[in-house]
């Protein structure tokens, strides 16, 4: 509530320039300058509970009941002890010395109301839109996920790798065609310098 007041003043102190992101940290300043008050730390402290102590500042009533079903009621339980903190007050104003006092759960932010929240954030400003990702230009084969060690998948590498390998044979023919591509380089070198010695 005291943003969007500060919000409005800047509005209408500043009406030709933009509200953005820049802007937010120095509204956000002044809001937190004025919240942040020693006297409204203490009354937060008060009504909370926790100087002076009081151990009875908030009742059942407070809390949300949580639902549950019978079924595995007593595992629950069990899990709902180990969960709970302990606190061990050593003194306090009260005069209450080493009480040892079961506090309730962390509480969740599952109760938010998200449209509040929403229309919260869409009364900041303008929010750029984000831009899609680019579209990858590599296509991979999908291949599904198997165990190395496994049989099967150890004799289809070594195949792959046996394919892969050239055959003898296929050496031979391979350093035949390069000897004889090196043997006519060698002729066409021979030629060219007989014709160079008969002009000269």
């Amino acid at each position: 509530m005291m943003y969007a007041g500060k919000h409005h003043d800047w509005k209408n102190s500043h009406v030709d320039v933009t509200f953005d992101l820049h802007h937010v940290l120095l509204v956000a300043d002044e809001c937190l300058n004025l919240a942040v008050m020693p006297k409204n730390i203490k009354a937060g402290f008060k009504a909370s509970g926790v100087f002076p102590f009081n151990r009875y500042a908030f009742t059942d009533v407070d809390f949300v009941a949580v639902q549950s079903s019978g079924k595995n009621r007593s595992d629950n339980e069990n899990e709902h002890q180990d969960t709970q903190r302990r606190v061990v007050v050593l003194s306090s104003c009260d005069g209450i010395v080493n009480e040892e006092v079961l506090t309730s759960e962390v509480a969740s932010t599952s109760g938010i109301l998200f449209t509040s929240l929403y229309d919260s954030l869409k009364a900041v400003g303008p929010v750029k839109q984000a831009t899609p990702a680019k579209k990858s230009n590599r296509s991979r084969k999908p291949m599904q996920t198997s165990i190395l060690t496994s049989p099967e998948v150890v004799s289809n590498l070594q195949q792959r790798a046996d394919n892969r390998r050239p055959t003898e044979a296929q050496k031979q023919k391979d350093d035949t065609r390069a000897n004889s591509a090196k043997q006519k380089k060698i002729v066409l070198q021979l030629l060219q310098r007989r014709i160079s010695k008969s002009h000269q």
